[in-house]
């Protein structure tokens, strides 16, 4: 018996049906994978601790600071000026430190303050912990004496300050030339203390620059902030750099030899 042609109805809906994927479906062409969604991503950090959106771990970017320095022969210049309504004090120190740890530091005081000082100058010597210490007085007269130290003493700066800024203030980042990442605060903020030699009450309206190495070595820093010397009000201007170089230590004369 003949085979029954098929209604012309059913073939109709035949040719509809099969193109349903392509009216109702995914739209994808047969046999793709659908499009992942975006998976949101944590930007890559520029030094450790440290990205294109700001200060993240400011124990990190400090102990990187201090890891680039560790072993590392460098010398180290400051300059504080301090600024009140009968003058402008001026502190400049500078610091060589070798390969070893043993550094030596000088520190000169110069300028008619707003207020006074008893030193005019000094020199120390660190070796391990111990520092010995020359002071010429105001007064003509010069003082040596053995001090203790550690990491964070006056007598061993550029450490200390950075972890002070990271962790008290808000940055903006942006990449400088070469390896260099620059840190700019983003708006006035407060310390629990003060950065200089002088004791002031705690700093307040700071702001800072901060350059960074990718490996998070400082090497240039600025800060200026108010404070009060008693009752004084001074206007506070530190500038800090670190230059990496082949530094040789020897002992002054006047340090005993055991």
């Amino acid at each position: 018996m003949a085979a029954r042609p098929w209604p012309a109805v059913l073939l109709v809906v035949l040719v509809l049906t099969s193109g349903c994927a392509g009216l109702f479906g995914s739209g994808e062409p047969p046999g793709s994978a659908p499009t992942p969604a975006p998976v949101p991503t944590t930007p890559p950090p520029l030094a450790p601790g440290l990205t294109a959106e700001g200060v993240v771990d400011a124990e990190r970017l400090t102990d990187a600071n201090r890891r680039a320095l560790d072993g590392t022969a460098y010398q180290l210049n400051r300059t504080v000026a301090v600024r009140g309504p009968n003058g402008t004090l001026r502190i400049d120190r500078v610091q060589r430190v070798a390969a070893d740890g043993v550094a030596i530091g000088r520190l000169s005081v110069s300028g008619a303050g707003p207020v006074g000082t008893a030193v005019r100058n000094w020199t120390r010597y660190r070796e391990e912990s111990v520092v010995w210490s020359r002071t010429r007085l105001a007064d003509g007269n010069t003082v040596t004496n053995r001090l203790l130290s550690s990491d964070t003493s006056p007598y061993f700066i550029g450490r200390a300050l950075p972890g002070q800024l990271y962790r008290a203030g808000s940055f903006d980042v942006t990449r400088d030339t070469g390896d260099r990442i620059v840190l700019e605060s983003a708006a006035p903020f407060r310390l629990d203390r003060g950065t200089t030699e002088l004791e002031t009450t705690p700093p307040r309206n700071v702001s800072a620059r901060i350059v960074v190495t990718e490996d998070g070595l400082v090497r240039e820093l600025s800060v200026t902030y108010d404070a009060s010397v008693g009752s004084t009000s001074v206007r506070v201007r530190l500038t800090q750099s670190v230059e990496p170089r082949d530094v040789t230590v020897r002992p002054p004369d006047w340090v005993p030899q055991e």
